[in-house]
Formats: structure tokens, C-alpha cells, sequence
């Protein structure tokens, strides 16, 4: 992309724009607008974004106004912040230089910004705001990179569109391929860049099979599986796990997630620290619903990026999904422990907790006292108003006297063989709900990782379980959700 020599010009239109940067109350700048942009450009250039953001800062305070001038610097602060994560103040940055560059028709610049613009509001998650901005860059894209800038918005609405319209990423992808003697000419990791975003869009339409014909060809092009990768080959192989694990092959599964790090990152149950926790159901979230989520974690211990890789339906379900990961918290000293090329490119699968009609409200649930009057009042008045006895679905969270354990053991072989064969670890949390009589009448994965690897294992090991069932008011009751989490870990070595 040629977006260097263009912008060098800036600081000298400033200078040209008869802002006045001197007057009897106010001392001259130590640095004129050249020297600051200078300085700023050559820090973006060099990946240096806090100075890049301190001096694209310092030349708009030295220059004001709001011609073309300052609204390009404006864009180019829009990127540093940006890849700073400042996803606020990169939207509000890159939204001031499209005010200021509209009008003008086909405009580098202004497809620039644009492009940023997309991408702030789909690291944010507003994935329908992010696809209109690509469209923008799309259509004011210009100059000799004008066809790079409109690839660039391609790829912007396929990952923004991936599980909230699948329709929109899958024609999207093709119009890329259906160009042939482009597409041929772009190097394998673009070719496979766009064969497995087709694939994840297949997924999320529900074509399983259909999938697996582009993820396959996205294999071949990042060539064959080793122990030297890039955060790009583990994302294309992550995908094919995903799609070979919906097939049910588990030996592919296997090998392939063997070549992403996932279920082989030291000390896992840190995963599981702090504010880490499924969503509960919701409008947008039902308990039939699964997703599966790619996030990143900072060296502070939160969630530095999320996103849906798969929703079992589309619309916002997954962008929900998404949300509820991108608030989960650890401790950093755990953190820690991990390399942070790991932490980079981390994916679960999600399902939310169901919420029972019973449940108290906030006020009441900070009253565990209260509380309990609260659901052995409704199982009396039941009981009273049939005189019979009854059973009641209550939530295992919030009801007095918990489910307690009663009978069933794992044992050895509940280790899917597979996963012991490749070397994998991991856990699900189980979402198990009781029967009258301590039954287990159904069981959730509500969290699982590596995804789908040890989901089976999980719930048949929980079919096998059974509990004493709390009795408030003497009342037999039954309830949804206690949550049960089942570590795979092998063997320590001799």
C-alpha cells in the first residue's frame, strides 16, 4: 500500500492553511508542524504508535482547523490508535476525517479512512455499522491501490458478516475468487485467507460438507502441518479442526488441533480463574444455541480481543457470545506463565446458562437469607394450593441447600483415546440439570476447550451421575443448572 509518499505533503499544506501558530500571548511551539509530523510519520512507519499518536496529536493542536489537511492526519491517528486498541477514540478520529474529506468523490484518503473506521467497529463488535463503513471504502476507493483498498474492504465484510449474515461473506468471498486471474496471481497466504473465511461462512449456513471443500484447499496452500507456525496457519487449521470436529473425524480433528497450540498450553485450569463464565440465555441467546469464540488475552489479564468464529444460527447470537468473552478477566501473574504467542489466538465453545422463571431478583439475591424465604415461599404455596406433593424446577444457583453429590466416578475411559494418543488437555463446564429424585434429566457444555474435543466424553460421563436433591419447604424440587467441571489432564512424566 502506497499510503507514505501522499502523506508527506501534509505538515507543508498545513503550514500553507493560514492557521496562526504564534500571537503575543502564546509562545512558539518548540517544534514547527514539519518537524512534529516528521517525527510522527516516522514513528507510524516504524510500528512506534504511542509516538505516533503523540505527534499526529501535537500537529493537529499546533494547526487547527478542519480542512483536508488536518482530516487526513486525522485518519492516520485513527490507525495508531487503532492498533493501539484505543477502539473508542480511533472511531471518533477516523468519523471526523470522513466529515472532512466527504465530497470530493473517489478519494484514497477517504477510503483509508473508511477501511479504519470498519475495522475499530468490527474489533467493537458492531458488525452492522462495520459492514456500511467497508461499503464506503468500496466506493471512494482510488488511485493505484485503489483495487488493494477494495480487497482490503472485502475481507472487512466477510469477517464482519461471518455469523450475523453468512449470505453477505459467502458472495463476498466469491466475487474475490470469481476474479481468476487475480485471485491466481496473489500469494498463498491471501488465496488462503479467502478459502478459509468461505469456509467458516459455509459453516455458519449450515453446510458442514460444503465447508470442508474450501478449508481443504486453504490446507494445501499453507502447506503441510509442523511444529513452526505463524498466528495465521493456526487460525486456517483451527478452522479445519472446527469443520472436521462437525463431521465427527475425530482423528483429523486431532491431528490438526495438535499443529494449534490448543489443549498443549501449560497449567490450563488458569483458563477457568477469575471472571470467567458463560453467558446466560437471553432474547438474543437460547439454550439450544452454541458458538464458538477466538479471543486474545493482554499481558494486564483481560480479554484484548474477541470474535465469533461459528454460531449455530445466524444473527446476533454469536456477536453475543463474543461480548460475554470479551468481559472475562484473569489474574496476570497466570497469565503469565503462558507465551503470548498462544495467548494471541485462543478459541472456546460457548452455550449460555438458562434462567428460571424462580430466580430472585438483584436486590434479592444479595440476601442469601431472603432469598431462601423467598423460593421456600413458592414451594409451600404450591404444595398448599394442590395438596399434593410436588416438584419444582428452581435454579441450582440461587435455590436454598444446593444439589449435593451422590454416586457416579470417572474413571480412566473417559479419556477420549484420541485425545490421550495426540497429547491433549482440557475441560468442559457442564451445565446439569436435576430431576425430583436426583436425576440427571439433561446436561449443557456451557464452556468448552479445546472445542468439541472432550464435549462427548463430558455429558456421558454426566448421564452416569446422580445427587441428592434439596427439598425447600419439604417439597421435593428438581433444578436447572448446577455447574460441574470435568478436567482432562494426562499423567505427569516420570
Amino acid at each position: 500500500m502506497r499510503w507514505r509518499a501522499w502523506i508527506a505533503v501534509l505538515a507543508i499544506s498545513l503550514m500553507a492553511s493560514g492557521s496562526s501558530l504564534a500571537g503575543p500571548s502564546v509562545a512558539p511551539p518548540a517544534q514547527s508542524p514539519q518537524a512534529l509530523y516528521n517525527d510522527a510519520q516516522t514513528a507510524f512507519d516504524n510500528n512506534d504508535w504511542d509516538k505516533a499518536i503523540a505527534g499526529f496529536s501535537a500537529v493537529l493542536a499546533s494547526a487547527p482547523g478542519e480542512g483536508r489537511p488536518q482530516a487526513v492526519i486525522r485518519s492516520r491517528l485513527a490507525a495508531a490508535l487503532f492498533d493501539k486498541g484505543r477502539l473508542a477514540e480511533s472511531e471518533t478520529q477516523a468519523r471526523e476525517a470522513i466529515a472532512g474529506l466527504r465530497g470530493s468523490g473517489p478519494d484514497a484518503d477517504l477510503a483509508f479512512a473508511y477501511l479504519t473506521l470498519g475495522d475499530a467497529l468490527q474489533a467493537d463488535l458492531s458488525y452492522e455499522d462495520a459492514i456500511e463503513a467497508y461499503k464506503g471504502a468500496q466506493a471512494f476507493a482510488a488511485g493505484p491501490d485503489a483495487a488493494d483498498q477494495a480487497t482490503a474492504a472485502s475481507l472487512g465484510i466477510i469477517k464482519s458478516a461471518m455469523v450475523t449474515q453468512p449470505d453477505l461473506a459467502a458472495s463476498t468471498a466469491d466475487a474475490i475468487i470469481a476474479d481468476d486471474s487475480h485471485f491466481r496471481s496473489r500469494s498463498n497466504n491471501f488465496r488462503a485467507q479467502v478459502f478459509t473465511l468461505r469456509a467458516r461462512a459455509e459453516l455458519n449456513r449450515g453446510d458442514t460438507k460444503g465447508a470442508k471443500t474450501f478449508v481443504d484447499k486453504a490446507l494445501a496452500l499453507v502447506g503441510p502441518m509442523g511444529p513452526r507456525l505463524n498466528l495465521f496457519q493456526v487460525a486456517v487449521r483451527g478452522d479445519a479442526a472446527l469443520i472436521y470436529a462437525m463431521l465427527h473425524d475425530d482423528e483429523m480433528t486431532r491431528q490438526l488441533l495438535a499443529y494449534t497450540g490448543a489443549g498443549h498450553l501449560p497449567v490450563d485450569p488458569w483458563l477457568l480463574t477469575m471472571g470467567v463464565s458463560a453467558p446466560s440465555c437471553s432474547t438474543d441467546i437460547s439454550p439450544d444455541d452454541t458458538a464458538v469464540v477466538e479471543f486474545a488475552i493482554g499481558d494486564d489479564g483481560r480479554t484484548a480481543v474477541a470474535a465469533p468464529v461459528y454460531a449455530s444460527r445466524p444473527g446476533p447470537m454469536g456477536v453475543a457470545f463474543a461480548k460475554a468473552v470479551r468481559a472475562w478477566r484473569w489474574q496476570p501473574a497466570a497469565v503469565a506463565k503462558v507465551e503470548g504467542f498462544w495467548r494471541a489466538s485462543m478459541r472456546v465453545q460457548l452455550r449460555c446458562h438458562k434462567q428460571s422463571p424462580a430466580q430472585p431478583s438483584p436486590s434479592q439475591s444479595d440476601r442469601p437469607a431472603g432469598q431462601a424465604t423467598l423460593l421456600e415461599r413458592e414451594a409451600s404455596d404450591l404444595g398448599a394450593a394442590t395438596g399434593e406433593t410436588q416438584t419444582l424446577a428452581l435454579d441450582c444457583r440461587t435455590m436454598p441447600g444446593r444439589p449435593t453429590f451422590f454416586s457416579g466416578m470417572p474413571n480412566d475411559a473417559d479419556f477420549p483415546s484420541e485425545a490421550q494418543r495426540w497429547g491433549f488437555e482440557g475441560f468442559v463446564v457442564e451445565g446439569v440439570d436435576i430431576g425430583p429424585h436426583g436425576e440427571v434429566t439433561e446436561e449443557r457444555p456451557l464452556i468448552a476447550y479445546p472445542p468439541f474435543v472432550f464435549v462427548d466424553s463430558a455429558q456421558k460421563m454426566m448421564r452416569s451421575f446422580s445427587y441428592r436433591p434439596p427439598t425447600p419447604a419439604a417439597i421435593e424440587a428438581g433444578c436447572n443448572e448446577i455447574t460441574v467441571t470435568v478436567h482432562y489432564q494426562l499423567p505427569a512424566g516420570p
